[in-house]
């Protein structure tokens, strides 16, 4: 029988899903052409053809409709064996997936308490750019991020909401002053309006060495160092803070971590 590793239902769905390679590459994490071969080969082993292809489509031929249903099926099915293996053991460790520098004062609080409880909390910090997408692939069973961006099929658990600041180099007019007006920042040369992909490290070296300004949230000011910064923005929206967790995917001790979670907001 010819061989059908994870991989290859992994491919067909996300295809099938998109309709396009590049968009289910960029949904796997890899690029297009490594996509493409791989597909190509699966259609060899199975000696049946499982996309239409042109050069503005791709569609799935019947076989590639129910190669790819089945293929969820499996998945699926999978995962949940996964899951309920995980959630029998109170002692695996709890993965939490936070963005690096994010909160990281809470983050450090609640780690503080889940550690002094008679029963710690075994609790494995997961450093990612996109925390709520670690919780909907199950590389994480829980999240700390900001509410905002978080999808919907997660539960959410609010817990902090911290006020806004610009970042500036410290030798820049505006950050001199006590205070703020939204309008005031986002009208600089050089304001970074969406703040980029990038670790707080990098933020801050684009801030000081270009001569922009972004806006961060307040739990960032410990990590700025020298040449930037924070100024309040007294009329801009706050970040709010919370936990995300998936509804059908649930760690043993994910309770006691809001529990935690909650407190150490309160406490802050």
């Amino acid at each position: 029988m010819d061989q059908v590793d994870f991989a290859d239902l992994e491919y067909v769905v996300a295809v099938a899903d998109e309709l396009s390679f590049t968009r289910a590459a960029a949904r796997l994490g890899i690029t297009q052409p490594p996509l493409s071969r791989a597909i190509a080969r699966l259609e060899r082993r199975l000696g049946v053809r499982l996309f239409e292809r042109t050069s503005r489509a791709v569609t799935p031929t019947d076989a590639g409709f129910a190669f790819a249903a089945d293929g969820r099926a499996i998945l699926a099915a999978t995962r949940a064996a996964v899951e309920r293996v995980r959630s029998s053991d109170a002692s695996r460790p709890l993965s939490l997936a936070v963005r690096p520098a994010i909160g990281s004062v809470l983050l450090h609080d609640i780690l503080a308490r889940g550690e002094g409880l008679a029963l710690p909390i075994p609790i494995r910090v997961h450093l990612t750019r996109s925390p709520a997408r670690a919780v909907l692939d199950g590389d994480a069973d829980a999240a700390l991020t900001c509410l905002t961006t978080a999808p919907a099929p997660l539960h959410t658990e609010e817990l902090i909401e911290q006020p806004t600041v610009a970042l500036l180099p410290r030798n820049h007019p505006l950050a001199q002053r006590y205070s703020l007006q939204l309008d005031e920042i986002t009208a600089l040369p050089g304001h970074l309006h969406t703040c980029p992909d990038l670790d707080l490290d990098e933020i801050i070296d684009h801030v000081h060495l270009r001569n922009a300004s972004t806006l961060a949230s307040h739990d960032v000011i410990p990590r700025l160092g020298e040449h930037v910064r924070a100024v309040p923005v007294i009329d801009a929206p706050g970040t709010t803070l919370g936990l995300v967790h998936h509804p059908d995917r649930t760690h043993p001790r994910l309770a006691d971590l809001i529990t935690q979670a909650r407190r150490a907001a309160y406490a802050g």
